[in-house]
């Protein structure tokens, strides 16, 4: 039994231990870089969940914006829904009564509507009057003005005129600018500008006077110079009131 014993001791003493085995540093030093690296990991997906987080936070600031814009395109028809423009001449004469004028510089606030009445196509606006020269006008009025933006289709079934663009270009639906005046241009209402305006009133409504050399014109209020086509002119406006009444 005691050579039993030796023998077995004999063998243990001859087995080698290696010494990494007993080596701790080795394993702190794992245990470090695996900390190390977890925090990495850590700071990763913090990093993708605050810029997640942002862009979130800007989507919910910016898509209201976004669908506001695209709602004011398709109200107001911009030039990007516009397939090109056309300009009527006619000889109609309509409202042109002189005991029911009234003269003003209005500034056009809002474009609110499209309507064609007798034949004659009429963009609806909201004006400001700045200054009335004939008549007693309120602060904001509704006006008629001939042209603005119609669809061929309603050119074709509801206006009637003497010369008129090529329009066979276009479809029915196609919308476009109309410019449309008897013998004095009239150019169309645009937002934001001022004018100088004869009116007719026609059942508590303003239309535009189509045969007053004044009847709807651009005007520039620093320099006292109305449009007319192609040139500018000194307004006169003492001997416009001459001849208009």
């Amino acid at each position: 039994m005691k050579d039993i014993e030796d023998k077995l001791k004999e063998k243990y003493d001859k087995v080698e231990v290696p010494d990494y085995m007993f080596d701790t540093a080795r394993v702190f030093k794992r245990i470090e870089e695996e900390k190390k690296d977890s925090k990495k990991k850590i700071i990763s997906i913090a990093a993708s969940i605050i810029v997640i987080l942002l862009i979130v936070v800007a989507l919910i600031f910016t898509m209201p914006n976004i669908l506001k814009e695209d709602i004011i395109v398709n109200e107001k028809g911009t030039t990007e829904n516009i397939n090109g423009s056309i300009v009527i001449n006619n000889k109609i004469s309509n409202y042109n009564k002189k005991n029911d004028i009234k003269i003003s510089l209005l500034k056009i606030n809002n474009i609110n509507d499209s309507i064609i009445i007798d034949n004659i196509p009429y963009t609806i606006v909201k004006a400001q009057v700045l200054k009335s020269y004939l008549g007693n006008l309120t602060e904001e009025i509704e006006v008629y003005v001939p042209g603005g933006i119609f669809s061929i289709k309603d050119i074709k079934d509801n206006v009637k005129y003497d010369k008129i663009d090529d329009i066979s270009k276009f479809k029915d639906d196609d919308l476009v600018k109309v410019t449309y005046y008897n013998e004095i241009y009239i150019p169309v209402a645009e937002e934001g500008k001022t004018y100088i305006a004869t009116l007719n009133e026609v059942d508590g409504k303003y239309f535009v006077n189509m045969n007053a050399k004044y009847g709807f014109k651009e005007y520039n209020e620093e320099t006292n110079m109305v449009t007319i086509n192609d040139y500018d002119e000194q307004l006169d406006i003492n001997k416009y009131l001459e001849n208009i009444k």
